[in-house]
């Protein structure tokens, strides 16, 4: 089992120099992985910050933990840049990059500017961004022509550091490498609003296991008074802040 922090990169957090304090101190506290939001405009008309320059700040100035976008609406962006900016990030980062896509859990972000918000025809551009993505990074001449998207003779270079068995259709990266993620958020309504859900049974049993994992559904804001009180703590040493 492995634990990282997923970082709402909005309001109180939307200054990228926050999150990178954030990971640098999970870094040194032994937290596998650190991830952040990738909103454009949030719901809550809060101030967001640009997930991919936030990472590129966060993988220079950390050295293990696994990085990446928790997830990131890919109907939303063109596939071939986010698979040109995962490659370069994933490089910058030593191969520590893993990428989360989605859907998208909001249409007014989406029709906001003029955006499909069907989700059907969203789910139709994940499935074909993804497969794109996977063609592109194959290091192979590109030509696609699909439903949504279009390529004409694109041979992309350099790929990500290490293609880990490609782009998989679950929430988890390996058959072992279980990740239960904390996230801190700003705001006490997304805590009002209730936590994901993630169904770690299901996924370890889709991966073959027998469905023991524990879930973590927890959520701290900014200025939550166990966030001002409680100093990161060690993985290894529970008892002993760093």
């Amino acid at each position: 089992m492995r634990y990282g922090i997923c970082l709402a990169n909005i309001g109180s957090y939307a200054d990228p120099r926050v999150g990178v304090r954030v990971a640098e101190a999970a870094d040194a506290a032994g937290w596998d992985g650190v991830f952040i939001w990738d909103h454009l405009a949030f719901v809550w008309d809060a101030p967001a910050a640009d997930p991919w320059v936030t990472l590129s700040a966060i993988a220079a100035s950390t050295s293990r933990v696994r990085i990446g976008t928790a997830v990131t609406p890919l109907a939303r962006r063109r596939p071939h840049v986010v698979a040109h900016e995962l490659a370069t990030l994933d490089r910058l980062s030593d191969g520590r990059v893993i990428f989360g896509a989605g859907l998208g859990g909001s249409p007014r972000e989406f029709g906001s500017f003029g955006e499909p918000t069907d989700p059907k025809i969203r789910a139709e551009m994940l499935d074909e961004g993804l497969e794109l993505m996977r063609e592109l990074w194959s290091g192979a001449p590109v030509t696609h022509h699909g439903k949504h998207y279009a390529v004409e003779g694109v041979t992309f270079a350099p790929p990500p550091v290490v293609d880990r068995r490609g782009l998989r259709r679950r929430a988890l990266p390996t058959d072992d490498d279980h990740l239960v993620v904390l996230r801190v958020v700003h705001d006490r309504r997304q805590v009002a609003a209730g936590t994901v859900q993630v169904r770690l049974d299901d996924l370890q049993r889709e991966a073959g296991g027998d469905g023991g994992v524990e879930r973590v559904p927890a959520s701290l804001e900014h200025g939550h008074p166990g966030c001002r009180r409680e100093p990161v703590r060690r993985r290894d040493h529970p008892e002993r802040p760093t």
